[in-house]
């Protein structure tokens, strides 16, 4: 866009072609005059701003709805290159596939997003996953943070264990008030190899939110257990030795109360380990 082109019809307020002007510089004259609405015209500069304001909106989403149609076409057939197309089904579950691919353009433009989205169609296509597919699964990925979508992958590649989990307590004489909630950490990062054993590492392991937590277990895609702990208190210590942790016991102490670690353990619920089978898992069962 000409920048002197736009200043000069910014500064045209006072014209009475300045509506005219800045369409122009925009290049929207045709466009105004074919679909602006009559209330948008009578509104002179102010009108024709935002009918380009939407506009261009309009076109950039287009744009940007286009690319991601291509990249999740490109993930799909990534997803299916080596499956045998007699399991590739005429009969697809319009019930998944056309909620998820409307909703997958209403997303946010995230990679871990975009791999749910992108299985979850893949295996609708596929005849041995018809029956395995909850219709909820794009409601959840509607509703998923792409954190959200690592920590589910982390619980999925290391179950049947889970992630440890802290609550930190303050305690006196006369009761006890909760603190910080849902410490806990994941990895961001897992490699998956797959030469005859397959093998899992775990990488770049980053404190996880709290809210994150909290969102899936509402999904009921993840259950936090503070009625059971890991015997090995290692992975514990590690949440302690976090910052906010040791600012919050120097509080605690510092208010004259005690300090408390509740432990727990943060584990798939079994509708979580349904969509995990089907969202995350990258090899085919």
């Amino acid at each position: 866009m000409d920048q002197n082109l736009v200043t000069t019809a910014v500064n045209a307020i006072n014209s009475p072609n300045s509506a005219i002007s800045f369409l122009i510089a925009y290049g929207l004259k045709k466009a105004y005059d074919d679909f602006a609405s009559p209330t948008i015209k009578k509104a002179g500069l102010l009108g024709a701003k935002i009918f380009g304001a939407l506009t261009v909106a309009v076109e950039n989403w287009a744009e940007a709805k286009l690319q991601k149609g291509q990249k999740l076409q490109d993930d799909i057939m990534e997803i299916l290159k080596d499956t045998d197309q007699s399991n590739i089904t005429t009969n697809p579950l319009g019930y998944v596939i056309v909620p998820a691919i409307n909703q997958y353009y209403y997303s946010m433009d995230s990679e871990e997003i975009r791999h749910l989205y992108a299985q979850l169609i893949a295996k609708a296509l596929l005849v041995n996953y018809q029956k395995q597919i909850h219709p909820t699964f794009v409601h959840i990925i509607e509703n998923l943070h792409p954190f959200e979508a690592l920590i589910m992958r982390d619980l999925f590649y290391r179950k049947p264990g889970g992630l440890s989990v802290i609550n930190t307590m303050w305690k006196n004489e006369k009761g006890r008030i909760s603190s910080l909630q849902y410490v806990y950490q994941f990895h961001k990062d897992i490699a998956i190899e797959h030469s005859g054993i397959t093998m899992i590492r775990f990488q770049n392991l980053t404190e996880g939110q709290p809210e994150h937590l909290s969102n899936l277990n509402r999904l009921g895609l993840a259950d936090v257990n503070f009625m059971q702990w890991y015997v090995d208190e290692k992975p514990y210590k590690s949440l302690e030795s976090l910052d906010k942790v040791k600012v919050d016991r120097e509080k605690c102490i510092s208010s004259h109360m005690e300090f408390e670690i509740e432990k727990g353990i943060i584990r798939l619920t079994p509708l979580g380990e349904s969509f995990c089978k089907i969202c995350v898992a990258e090899k085919m069962s």
